[in-house]
């Protein structure tokens, strides 16, 4: 019963999880209850993997569940795939067969660890890892990749068509003229979008608790709004702030926050038609402070709504395209909110409009204000 423990901890080490969570005494405890485990479960090993931090399940000659642990009892839909999943059953009868211990490494199909051995009496012990989040993850990597290099791929065709236009135009001063502000918009196109690449990846990063700072949302709002008036006004929309007295002091990082409301902002008006109304306003709780950015827009579909925080997600591509949008905007304020311990939410109706809330903690009141926006 030995390499019971043995293998416990070679799958430990593989994983880099148990054996930073066993106590030295949680292992001098699954030695003592292998070595008596002599039947199917003994009340030792059974009270030992119960504190382990993986699915442990134990399974008897007809591979029937007789025992799992809390992690098991705490993730049934996990349990209920294993227990349907072909690979896993056929791994359960080899080791029962063979009596000789089993480690199955996740891949992204079947996304569980799993080591397998048998007891004395022909029962089989298991220990599963759901790997899932590892893979996910590296699923949006690769997507992130091929989204992005889509996405420069496209301005960096285009400006390479643009100079070879203007070349072949050369002695015709009014094609040259026109190609070349062609060209100055998908350079300026390639640069909003590298520069929004970069924001996103600081705002996935995080921040250093140090690099915080009190933020007024009051004064920083104000001051997007009127950046923004001209934009507005080009189109007939009426940009309005609704009136507080009070400061609204956040815990956060200027700059991000201030690209984050811009975004909310340019989207509003974006996605609204002229003649109607973009409004920011705030409010509070205890401990959390908000923003609220709401239009009179074309509204976004419910299917929709769960996929545009969502990177290089459009809900109208084309339009987004048009407006020099590079489909990171949201992303990039989510992005921003979560990892200033906060959240952006949105309700939308379509025909109606949306509403984004920006949810950050506040600063108390005893840790002092100071208006840090330009």
């Amino acid at each position: 019963m030995t390499d019971f423990f043995h293998w416990l901890i070679l799958g430990a080490a593989l994983l880099g999880v148990v054996i930073g969570v066993l106590t030295t005494q949680g292992v001098h405890s699954v030695i003592r209850a292998v070595k008596s485990s002599r039947t199917r479960i003994s009340p030792d090993l059974e009270a030992t993997l119960e504190e382990v931090p993986l699915i442990a399940l134990v399974f008897d000659r007809s591979l029937s569940i007789i025992g799992m642990n809390r992690a098991a009892r705490e993730h049934p839909v996990t349990v209920e795939t294993l227990q349907t999943s072909s690979w896993f059953r056929s791994y359960l009868r080899e080791t029962a067969h063979s009596r000789m211990a089993l480690v199955r490494p996740s891949n992204e199909l079947e996304p569980y660890w799993a080591h397998l051995y048998a007891l004395e009496d022909g029962a089989v012990v298991a220990l599963v890892m759901d790997d899932q989040d590892k893979y996910d993850t590296e699923s949006l990597r690769r997507e992130f990749v091929a989204n992005a290099s889509h996405e420069l791929n496209t301005p960096v065709a285009a400006l390479s068509l643009l100079s070879e236009a203007i070349i072949a135009a050369d002695g015709d001063p009014e094609r040259i003229r026109h190609f070349t502000a062609s060209l100055s918009q998908e350079i300026e196109r390639l640069s909003r979008l590298t520069k929004d690449i970069a924001r996103l990846s600081e705002a996935q990063s995080g921040w250093e608790t140090d690099a915080l700072e009190p933020i007024d949302m009051v004064t920083l709002v104000h001051n997007v709004v009127s950046e923004h008036q001209t934009l507005a006004a080009n189109v007939n929309i009426e940009l309005v702030v609704e009136p507080r007295d009070q400061p609204l002091v956040v815990s956060g990082e200027e700059r991000s926050l201030k690209v984050a409301v811009t975004n909310l902002v340019e989207n509003a008006i974006k996605y609204s038609a002229g003649g109607t109304r973009v409004s920011l306003g705030f409010g509070h709780g205890e401990s959390i402070g908000w923003i609220t950015v709401t239009d009179q827009g074309i509204g976004i579909e419910p299917e929709q709504q769960p996929h545009i925080f969502k990177r290089f997600y459009r809900v109208d591509k084309g339009r987004s395209r048009r407006s020099g949008g590079t489909g990171l905007g949201l992303a990039i304020a989510r992005n921003t909110a979560r990892s200033l311990r906060g959240d952006l939410t949105v309700w939308s109706q379509p025909g109606i409009g949306s509403t984004f809330t920006l949810r950050l903690p506040l600063v108390k009141e005893d840790d002092g204000t100071r208006n840090t926006v330009s």
